[in-house]
């Protein structure tokens, strides 16, 4: 994702430049007759089995969608159906699809206020997890998961008040961090609770 746009694949039809390639050298080397018939065949053929999918399709074209002015994107599902942004001025977070457009998160009420609704991973099914924060860079962030414009706050273990998700599953299980003092553990959350992961070294 650009900043403020979204960049859509274009299909291209189909090249063989490779292919051609390898033909050409096999003519080459039977026209010299300084290979034998066989080396020249393997010759053409390691080249088109180099990289089949070169030989396949062209480079894909894409054209490029506006998200809007002061937008910037964040994620893109992996079928490439969604976008998730946010507006950096005030923070608005917004998912985007090429049907239905930019669609705004509904705001959450916290105090103090986060305003910054930043969703940094979206499922293929639309479903959004991030953060509301008091500013872009992350100023207390609370773990929030979208579905729709709709988020929730999810719940922190107990003791803490600060963390946030940096991506999502097909299931919609989030993953992102937690901050206790100085230190940042890795979290998996949900709806019904937060589950820290464990260290796996001595030296962190």
């Amino acid at each position: 994702v650009l900043s403020g746009y979204v960049m859509i694949p274009v299909p291209e039809p189909a090249a063989a430049s490779l292919l051609a390639i390898g033909a050409a050298l096999v003519g080459w080397s039977l026209r010299r007759r300084r290979a034998s018939t066989t080396t020249a065949l393997l010759g053409g053929l390691v080249i088109a089995a180099a990289c089949p999918a070169c030989a396949q399709a062209a480079p894909p074209a894409y054209t490029i969608q506006s998200l809007g002015i002061d937008t910037s994107g964040l994620a893109v599902s992996p079928n490439g159906t969604y976008v998730t942004g946010y507006n950096v001025i005030t923070g608005n977070g917004f998912i985007w699809t090429q049907a239905g457009g930019k669609q705004s998160f509904s705001p959450l009420t916290t105090t103090p206020s986060r305003p910054f609704a930043m969703a940094f991973g979206v499922n293929d099914s639309g479903n959004a997890g991030g953060a509301i924060q008091q500013q872009s860079y992350g100023l207390q962030p609370l773990p929030v998961a979208w579905t729709g414009t709709t988020g929730a706050i999810l719940p922190l273990p107990g003791g803490v008040t600060v963390g946030g998700g940096y991506g999502l599953n097909s299931a919609g299980t989030m993953v992102g961090t937690i901050n206790v003092g100085i230190d940042w553990y890795a979290t998996v959350f949900s709806g019904t609770g937060a589950t820290v992961l464990p260290q796996l070294t001595t030296s962190g």
